[in-house]
């Protein structure tokens, strides 16, 4: 799965900056994108994707997707190498092209790999602002604001102290303050509590506890390929941490948290990411898993009531109740959301996304 959103992803920006090449007179290689994009899609199979497939079918589709992503990052680079002699990169630092290949504007957090930037940097945008900044082993991060759809921005990284002023994210005993967030640890790893400041809102629910690792026995009366039966809530275990988060990094840019959790013979490590400049909280999970016949789950419990919640399917989106209130609603106990499922009221909510 996470070849095939890799992919995904890699041709998408292929066909952008090979578009893009194209209107500049350069080429646009039709048959290899369209030949690459054909076996993308024959590995989305349904008995390759969700692993019901024999062994050999996955030491073919690994072949293949070994071949699309060196394909795909050769034709990306070779676009990029010919569309950036058009770009104004003069600048009284070193320049940095943010692309953004999606069909609207962004913000995001840039890391850039670079060398002997000494005691600190500078990082300006286009209209010669500083933005927030900062430098962890060996990288610049720094927040890119409202880059354009299917566009770029040139920033500017000039050595020397920032003239941004600093922020100072606090974290102690568990419990964290960032410019967005309040944020509390409990002792099994989970978030007993969140609070967004600029909304005056607590998103967990009183008493219960958000990023709850959940582990539930997998053994369906029928079909244990393919079914799930209700029953599976009746038994479930948490992994469980060696200690509280501990703080990695901390900067203007970001803070993160890192810890290890235990299940069985299974362990877990994951980092939280918060960032100053972004609602988003990333959570990098890491899985060693050892288990059988069972299943793992995150729960994520929010103040957020809607009768429904909405879902991402292939080309669209279906909404579900949140409820039970009739044998119809109970038998969809289990959706088939892909990457995000969001829970809102009319001016909050709250979305949980996956990059696979």
């Amino acid at each position: 799965k996470k070849n095939n959103r890799r992919a995904e992803l890699l041709y998408r920006d292929v066909e952008m900056f090979s578009v893009v090449a194209s209107l500049l007179r350069g080429q646009y290689p039709a048959e290899e994108i369209r030949r690459n994009w054909h076996t993308l899609l024959l590995n989305q199979f349904h008995d390759i994707l969700p692993g019901s497939s024999i062994h050999q079918v996955y030491v073919d589709s690994a072949e293949d997707y070994r071949r699309l992503i060196e394909d795909g990052t050769r034709m990306r680079d070779e676009a990029i190498a010919f569309v950036e002699p058009f770009i104004n990169t003069e600048t009284d630092g070193t320049p940095v092209i943010v692309y953004n290949t999606l069909s609207w504007a962004r913000d995001g957090v840039v890391a850039v790999d670079m060398t002997d930037l000494g005691d600190g940097v500078t990082v300006w945008d286009p209209t010669g602002r500083a933005v927030p900044s900062s430098i962890e082993n060996g990288r610049v991060l720094f927040h890119a604001e409202q880059v354009p759809a299917c566009g770029y921005v040139v920033y500017s990284v000039v050595k020397g102290n920032t003239e941004t002023p600093r922020r100072h994210p606090r974290y102690a005993n568990g419990a964290a303050i960032t410019s967005r967030y309040e944020i509390e640890f409990d002792e099994r790893g989970g978030i007993k509590r969140l609070h967004d400041l600029h909304r005056e809102r607590e998103v967990i629910k009183p008493g219960c506890r958000g990023n709850a690792l959940q582990v539930f026995e997998d053994k369906p009366v029928r079909d244990e390929a393919w079914d799930v039966d209700l029953s599976y809530q009746e038994r479930m275990w948490e992994f469980v941490p060696d200690g509280l988060p501990v703080v990695v990094e901390r900067n203007d840019v970001r803070m993160v948290f890192q810890q290890t959790l235990r299940y069985g013979n299974s362990t877990i490590e994951q980092k939280t990411v918060l960032y100053e400049d972004d609602d988003r909280i990333d959570f990098v999970t890491r899985v060693d898993w050892q288990e059988r016949k069972t299943m793992l789950k995150v729960a994520f419990p929010v103040t957020v009531r809607s009768p429904r919640a909405t879902y991402e399917i292939a080309y669209g989106a279906i909404e579900r109740p949140t409820h039970r209130n009739t044998s119809w609603d109970e038998a969809r106990f289990e959706v088939p959301g892909q990457r995000w499922a969001d829970l809102s009221e009319g001016d909050y909510g709250v979305a949980i996304l996956n990059d696979s």
